[in-house]
């Protein structure tokens, strides 16, 4: 009878702890559905980033009428605001406007409306005119 024993502990401790696992493999697939749900939205539209309404310099302006001092002027604002912790953040969003600013004046644009629409997308990610919304905002 001992060894009896002895093999139903061993056989107990061989199995795993379903509730874990069960959990896990929850977790994971919440993690795995929200990732869809974020690839499954729409792709903005460039005419609506362009009309989206910020705030450059003490004027209220939208996307589209950013002019390459506004863009510029915006990343020297933030990038002396850039800290440490939760600031730390913004140090990309003002790389975003510098790097805005260095494609406006490559391209001898005026503003950010005489940009083609791909790229009115990736600066409106870069600079948050367009939020990343599976990140921490502040």
């Amino acid at each position: 009878m001992s060894e009896d024993k002895s093999e139903d502990t061993t056989e107990a401790e061989v199995q795993p702890d379903t509730h874990i696992e069960a959990k896990t493999k929850a977790e994971a697939q919440t993690r795995a559905d929200a990732q869809t749900a974020a690839k499954a939205k729409p792709e903005p539209k460039a005419e609506d980033l362009l009309a989206r309404p910020l705030r450059a310099g003490d004027e209220d302006k939208t996307f589209g009428e950013v002019t390459l001092d506004d863009a510029r002027a915006m990343a020297a604002d933030l990038k002396a605001k850039v800290g440490w912790g939760p600031t730390a953040k913004v140090a990309t969003i003002a790389r975003g406007w510098d790097e805005l600013g260095r494609v406006m004046n490559q391209r001898e644009v005026a503003t950010v409306a005489e940009l083609d629409g791909e790229t009115v997308i990736e600066f409106a990610k870069k600079v948050w005119v367009l939020p990343p919304y599976d990140q921490m905002l502040f």
